[in-house]
């Protein structure tokens, strides 16, 4: 059954290219000769105002059908609340932790001297 598809798939393909690039090429190698337009000259083309209209017209319509179908369709997210500016506000003062909780280290004026003993003596530097 593989077989059979692929070669369909291969035959399909053979077919397209012998139709469209033969018809595509100048000169033509399958058709000795080349086609020639009313008066004598290889067939030029020109796009007229009217086509450039309706294909503006179409792309319009489909930019439109897309636009409608994002917002009814409901295919977009939706938004998130935009964040209200912050008002300034006096800064709260936080309280401090319990003397029992924390014990603190206060420096004093007084100094801690070790004695030729080894023992420590403070004495206060106030003069």
């Amino acid at each position: 059954v593989s077989l059979a598809g692929l070669s369909v798939v291969v035959g399909v393909f053979f077919e397209r290219y012998y139709l469209v690039i033969p018809g595509a090429a100048y000169p033509q190698h399958y058709y000795p000769g080349h086609i020639e337009g009313v008066w004598g000259k290889v067939g030029t083309f020109a796009i007229m105002p009217a086509e450039m209209i309706l294909s503006l017209g179409i792309l319009a319509i489909v930019g439109l059908l897309f636009v409608l179908g994002l917002k009814y369709l409901e295919l977009l997210p939706e938004k998130e609340p935009e964040e209200e500016p912050a008002q300034e506000e006096a800064p709260v003062a936080e309280e401090a932790p319990a003397a029992e909780e924390t014990p603190a280290v206060v420096e004093t004026s007084e100094t801690t001297e070790k004695t030729e003993s080894g023992e420590e003596s403070s004495s206060s530097s106030e003069e």
